[in-house]
């Protein structure tokens, strides 16, 4: 029981944080974060091609995902827009479904790390500096942000 309730939630993070990254985490491509740096045009030209390698890779992800569910289940999730975790119980997962969603978090995981330290060589080959230095510190308050949301405080 406790396995299907860790491999539902972990996939329904997987997706919502994918669902996020298409809805709009990205603005004209890039992570928000990175518009605060004050990009160069080519700056911008240099780190285009990973945004959108990036995008298509979740794309993929959330293809793969949503095959893994049924149509009626597919139905009953929606748009991939619903936040509500308590929707994920109410899908039925069978033991197969459980056991693909583990397989497929572990294998996006490890893809996320190489994606994670690829663009961090490839942001430390095009961004000046200050503009790195800044964006560690953006990163840094975001994991913060995130970690004080998973936490369960909230913002009163």
């Amino acid at each position: 029981m406790k396995f299907a309730n860790i491999a539902v939630g972990l996939a329904a993070t997987l997706l919502l944080s994918n669902a996020a990254f298409a809805r709009g985490a990205c603005h004209g491509g890039q992570p928000r974060g990175l518009q605060s740096l004050n990009l160069t045009t080519e700056q911008q030209q240099r780190l285009q091609p990973m945004f959108q390698q990036k995008k298509a890779e979740r794309a993929q992800f959330r293809t793969q995902f949503e095959n893994i569910l049924t149509a009626e289940q597919r139905a009953k999730l929606g748009s991939g827009e619903h936040h509500n975790r308590g929707a994920w119980k109410d899908l039925n997962l069978t033991d197969a479904q459980k056991a693909q969603f583990k397989q497929l978090r572990e294998s996006a995981r490890a893809q996320r790390q190489a994606e994670h330290q690829q663009m961090q060589q490839q942001l430390a080959q095009v961004l000046t500096p200050e503009q790195m230095t800044k964006w560690q510190q953006l990163k840094s308050e975001h994991r913060g942000h995130h970690r004080h949301h998973r936490d369960g405080a909230t913002n009163s």
